[in-house]
């Protein structure tokens, strides 16, 4: 899903026309695009490059900044980076997006456990 840049319409499917008349290929190439960046993120994570895999991960959040997906992919590598503070802007945006997501209450759980840590030393 994307906006229309030039009617601000939320447009669902995959056309390169907008009702308006305005042309959409180029927001169809950047969502390929954008796919691209996280399935190399993905490959990246799986081949143990975390650092090559959040240069993917953020290129393909920039590309679609509500991509839940993706910010859960970002969030988890930030992580696994020990990079809690971003970790948990990314969650606190994820949560802004979807709070009834099922993963919410891991990544609760996961923080207060953090907070809990931080309050020891």
């Amino acid at each position: 899903m994307f906006t229309c840049p030039s009617c601000n319409r939320e447009i669902n499917s995959q056309t390169n026309d907008c009702f308006c008349g305005a042309d959409l290929t180029i927001l169809q190439t950047l969502g390929s695009v954008a796919d691209a960046w996280f399935n190399k993120a993905i490959e990246s994570l799986h081949e143990n490059q975390t650092g090559r895999a959040l240069e993917w991960i953020a290129a393909c959040c920039s590309a679609r900044p509500d991509d839940i997906n993706a910010l859960f992919v970002l969030a988890k590598i930030w992580i696994k980076l020990n990079c809690i503070h971003e970790a948990r802007n990314v969650f606190e945006r994820i949560k802004r997006l979807e709070p009834d997501h099922s993963e919410i209450a891991n990544f609760e759980v996961f923080f207060e456990k953090c907070d809990q840590n931080q309050s020891i030393k």
